[in-house]
């Protein structure tokens, strides 16, 4: 280990050297010096080199790492440091998302309404209309993860969505029927509306004039 010592004189400044170089402070770095050795001793193992005293006839005071061969010198005990382990903060607790606890089942309500308002029962699509307006009301609405499938003619009319409404299109003459059904995500029937019929008058393009 490197050699080291420093020198103190009642009034005067401190010198503290280290090999060939010094520099100047005031008495209060004596103070910070034993700090910093009390540190570097408690963390890095420098504990077991001890520290000596000596006075000159002059009465500076020198304290070296090793005791000095031509002059009686006083061993000084550091004062062990106060150590504490840390305690590390209990970890948090793991906060899960409602939707990932919820059952889906349990959230699903009864549908007490599922009738289609449009076409009425009965009802005549004059000459010259050429879109028919199918609307569904539900009550409570379209709940999550269910889907809805008109069956015009007793086939579906789209693939399972979550409009309530659709528009049929070129309707050729005759006698029409129309219901819906709501699926779960399963595809299983959990409501179903009434079946509707209704005629249209107007030929189809197709079929030419009467």
């Amino acid at each position: 280990m490197a050699g080291f010592f420093f020198c103190l004189k009642e009034g005067n400044l401190l010198t503290i050297y280290s090999g060939r170089h010094g520099m100047n402070a005031k008495p209060l770095l004596l103070l910070i010096f034993f700090t910093a050795m009390a540190i570097t001793a408690g963390t890095t193992g420098l504990h077991a080199a001890p520290i000596y005293k000596t006075v000159d006839e002059h009465g500076n005071v020198t304290f070296t790492d090793s005791p000095p061969a031509d002059q009686e010198s006083e061993k000084v005990e550091l004062r062990p440091i106060n150590t504490q382990q840390a305690t590390l903060p209990p970890p948090k607790p793991e906060i899960t998302s409602s939707k990932q606890t919820q059952d889906p089942k349990a959230e699903e309500v009864p549908y007490t309404v599922s009738r289609l308002v449009e076409p009425l029962e009965g009802s005549t699509v004059p000459t010259g209309q050429r879109d028919v307006p199918v609307r569904l009301n539900l009550v409570p609405p379209l709940q999550e993860g269910h889907s809805v499938v008109f069956y015009h003619n007793e086939s579906a009319e789209n693939p399972p969505g979550t409009s309530t409404h659709i528009t049929l299109r070129n309707l050729i003459r005759g006698e029409h029927t129309i219901y819906a059904e709501i699926w779960d995500a399963n595809s299983k029937i959990k409501a179903k509306s009434q079946k509707v019929t209704f005629y249209v008058q107007r030929y189809h393009p197709k079929m030419g004039k009467k």
